[in-house]
């Protein structure tokens, strides 16, 4: 029977015991993982929702472990202001990452945000929210409240973060070719999301975020891509996803430069351990595993009877999936050792599906700006009274409101409200 929450839900009021526990387990779970993540993130000193803070605290402590200090949190928040001055005009002078001396600050991350995915996770989990006119805003509100918190203190500090928002092409690609199957489960995208993919890059325009797509391509393909030619000149990649198939991407522990993911719901850190721990294999056999026991939200099915945990067993033991299929005969469970050699032609196709593209065509790639170099990929300039004029024509006021908020408390831009001497020759 489904394990589906909603299923689950659903049979626990219908009185089915059995669903009952499982889903009060689930919610346990889930409730376990988040106060641990907590208490792991009041331990290093991170905070919730500040991905450039969290970032400078862990480079100071990184220092601080070189030097021999403990280093205070207090102390940790300061080298974050430090760290994170701007750094527009200072590349040149600024530490490469490639320079393994962590006694000084690394050249700041190029963040890859997979835009497209976002845009859907905001879509189901804000109410729909609409404009006067009835234009549906729910996606676009979500989306421009992720990209305030993350980089509005940033920008007010005249900062012009390395940012880059990646989209899904619009129609088939590659994969589709490869197998007509693909993400063939899934329905057409709702009628009130369509045309919030166009907001959504209003927004960007008026944050001033280099958007990237390819045609032909999916965003992880985009992403993969950037992500390679940002490691070959020698800069540090945080990839803003939750997707596992972004997690083949990530890099060893200790490796310079290196990729990590960013949790989007808290902006925790994903690191080589934590892929490791979720699938039990390094980050480059996990298209392995997803081959191996499928992907139901791409529809690919993988090979039946085997799920992550007996698919992580097996490529421990025998190493690689092609060594896998070599010695299918020798693998002792019957059942395995049949759907592994019934469908070997499936799954290494499945592998292919599952391994992300990083060496996109240039031609292929558009972007809604001239870029040369990925340590060229900056926001432009930003123009505070350009996503206030945004926000107020879509009607967005939770976010108007916070941009004044903030407008006003950093006294960058902030055009207060006319004073009783300026009303005094306007007629009423």
């Amino acid at each position: 029977s489904s394990t589906n929450k909603d299923v689950l839900e659903a049979m626990a009021s219908a009185g089915n015991e059995m669903a009952a526990c499982i889903y009060k387990f689930r919610k346990l779970s889930r409730e376990v993982k988040r106060e641990e993540r907590r208490l792991e993130q009041q331990e290093r000193g991170d905070k919730k929702n500040d991905y450039f803070g969290n970032l400078a605290r862990s480079d100071a402590r990184k220092r601080n472990a070189v030097s021999g200090g403990e280093g205070s949190s207090s102390e940790n928040d300061d080298n974050s202001q430090q760290v994170n001055k701007t750094t527009t005009a200072t590349d040149a002078t600024t530490t490469s990452v490639g320079n393994n001396n962590n006694n000084n600050p690394r050249r700041e991350p190029l963040l890859l945000i997979d835009t497209s995915a976002y845009i859907y996770r905001a879509y189901h989990s804000i109410p729909p929210l609409h404009r006067s006119d009835g234009t549906p805003t729910g996606a676009l509100h979500g989306v421009c409240r992720m990209l305030q918190n993350l980089l509005l203190t940033r920008l007010l500090k005249g900062e012009r973060p390395r940012v880059v928002l990646a989209f899904d092409f619009k129609g088939p690609n590659f994969r589709h070719e490869m197998y007509p199957e693909y993400k063939a489960n899934r329905g057409p995208c709702p009628e009130d999301l369509v045309p919030q993919f166009a907001l959504v890059r209003d927004a960007a325009e008026a944050f001033g975020v280099v958007q990237v797509e390819a045609a032909g391509y999916e965003a992880d393909d985009v992403i993969a891509t950037l992500a390679r030619q940002a490691v070959e000149d020698g800069l540090d990649v945080d990839i803003f996803s939750g997707d596992k198939d972004l997690m083949q991407l990530i890099t060893p522990l200790g490796a310079e430069p290196s990729v990590h993911m960013i949790d989007p719901m808290h902006f925790d850190r994903v690191d080589h351990d934590d892929v490791i721990k979720k699938w039990g294999v390094p980050s480059d056999m996990l298209g392995d595993v997803l081959a191996l026991a499928g992907d139901a939200a791409d529809n690919i099915p993988g090979a039946p009877g085997i799920g992550p945990k007996i698919a992580a067993t097996l490529l421990h033991e025998y190493g690689t999936l092609s060594n896998l299929f070599a010695q299918a005969d020798n693998v002792k469970q019957k059942k395995r050792r049949e759907s592994l050699i019934e469908n070997a032609e499936k799954v290494l196709l499945f592998r292919e599906l599952v391994t992300l593209d990083d060496s996109i065509p240039a031609n292929k790639m558009t972007s809604s700006t001239l870029f040369q170099g990925m340590s060229s990929l900056r926001m432009s300039s930003f123009d505070s009274n350009r996503l206030f004029d945004f926000y107020k024509r879509m009607e967005l006021n939770a976010c108007q409101n916070q941009l004044q908020s903030r407008l006003r408390s950093s006294g960058v831009n902030y055009k207060p409200p006319p004073s009783s001497e300026e009303y005094k020759n306007v007629p009423f």
